[in-house]
Formats: structure tokens, C-alpha cells, sequence
């Protein structure tokens, strides 16, 4: 019997607004997330949370049938959040935001994650390695010629961050525990994990089709084998 596919709903969010369009996302969201937002130092910063928490809001409303302002949400022992409203259809959902951009990522099957980082910015990704990753990763990543180090290490990390996000266990999950793979699409992959040792059979990683100067990656708790169809959308 050949599973049906795992349906995962993408959003890409740019996060440039004028200032009428800031001043309304910022009244869709609670007093928690508007308290967060005013703590930003920067203006950037803050305007960029607004937004992105703001398109989360409206298209999770826009999945559920409700106000976006009405919606209440909790958050797990470390700190994922989840739609605190017993009565909703289950929905899981994450958000990543890096740049100008934001992506979310929601089906109604599996724990998610979702990771985006501006490939453009300036990284010590050498130091990020030797301090960060698994030592199988570490072994690998010093084969990779030197013109491709850069994606090789924006390819991995988004996974990484993805797979600790799809397991919601925050920090508590020592990255350099656990190994993914460096290469290109075709062989995303969670390789072992010391802490979790039966999760490379629970976890699949997914590369996600990124606008230039970004990588993006999904994990989700369903079985590599599992067939996952990703629906990429544009939001607004």
C-alpha cells in the first residue's frame, strides 16, 4: 500500500512594508508579541518581527476561517509555539525569518520546521563548524573544495536548524550531537543522532526552493521514506 502524500503548505513573506501597512500588522498582534517587538533595538528588527508574525497570524486565519487577532498561543517546555485553542483543527506550523524575507511552514499531520538564513551575509562559517558541528560533519566539511565551503555550509545549517525546530527541543538539542548531510537537494538528509538514536527513521530533511541569496530547509517528523509534497505559496 503506497502512502498518500504529506501535503506542506510554504509561505514566502517579503518584509518590506510602508509605514500604514507596519502600523496594521502591529494591531494583529497580542500584547505578548507586541512587547517583544518594542525590546528590538533596531527599527529593521522590529518592523521585520511585526511583519512576519503578523503574515503568520493571517495565514493561519486564513487556514482556521477566524480572525487573525483572535487567535491565542501557547508554547512548548522549550519554547515552540502552538495554537493554544483545544477546539481548532491540529495545525502545525513554524516560522523562520532572515533578511527582507519570512517563511512559514504548516500541515496538519506532522511536527514542522523550518529554517531561512541570508546567504549574502558575512560568516565565519569555518569557526561555526569547528565550534557547532558534529565531528562526522566536521570530517566532511574539510574535504570541500574551498569555492564551495560557503553553500556547503548554508546548505547544512538551515538543516540543522530545521531538525531542532521539527523536535521542538530548542537549545537542548546539542547540535554537535547530531549529523545531516552537506550535499545538494537530492540527498537531504539526518544522518545519525547521538541523543535521539532512532531519529534518522523518524525525521525527514527537505531542501526548500529559496529566492537568490537565501537557503531555506524543512524538517518533518515522518519517516524519510514517506512521500512529502511541498505547495509553495506567496503571501500576500
Amino acid at each position: 500500500m503506497v502512502n498518500s502524500p504529506l501535503e506542506v503548505d510554504l509561505w514566502w513573506v517579503p518584509l518590506s512594508a510602508d509605514r500604514a501597512a507596519q502600523t496594521a500588522a502591529w494591531h494583529q498582534l497580542d500584547a505578548g508579541e507586541q512587547a517583544r517587538a518594542a525590546r528590538f533595538h533596531f527599527a529593521a528588527d522590529r518592523n521585520h518581527y511585526v511583519l512576519a508574525h503578523a503574515a503568520l497570524r493571517a495565514v493561519l486565519g486564513n487556514c482556521l476561517t477566524r480572525d487573525p487577532r483572535d487567535l491565542r498561543f501557547a508554547a512548548g517546555p522549550a519554547g515552540k509555539p502552538h495554537l493554544a485553542e483545544p477546539a481548532a483543527p491540529r495545525l502545525h506550523f513554524n516560522l523562520s525569518h532572515a533578511g527582507d524575507c519570512a517563511l512559514i511552514g504548516l500541515n496538519t499531520h506532522a511536527p514542522i520546521g523550518v529554517d531561512l538564513e541570508a546567504t549574502t551575509r558575512q560568516v565565519e562559517a569555518a569557526d561555526i563548524v569547528e565550534r557547532f558541528f558534529a565531528p562526522a560533519e566536521r570530517e566532511v566539511w574539510r574535504r570541500i573544495p574551498q569555492p564551495d565551503t560557503q553553500a556547503a555550509f548554508f546548505r547544512a545549517w538551515t538543516r540543522k536548524e530545521a531538525y531542532v525546530k521539527a523536535r521542538g527541543d530548542g537549545l537542548g538539542h546539542d547540535a554537535s550531537r547530531f549529523v545531516v548531510t552537506f550535499a545538494e537537494a537530492g540527498s537531504a538528509r539526518l544522518v545519525a543522532d547521538e541523543i535521539d538514536p532512532q531519529a534518522p527513521a523518524r525525521f525527514q530533511l527537505i531542501p526548500v526552493p529559496a529566492p537568490s541569496g537565501y537557503e531555506a530547509a524543512c524538517a518533518l517528523q515522518v519517516p524519510p521514506h514517506h512521500p512529502v509534497k511541498l505547495k509553495i505559496h506567496s503571501w500576500p
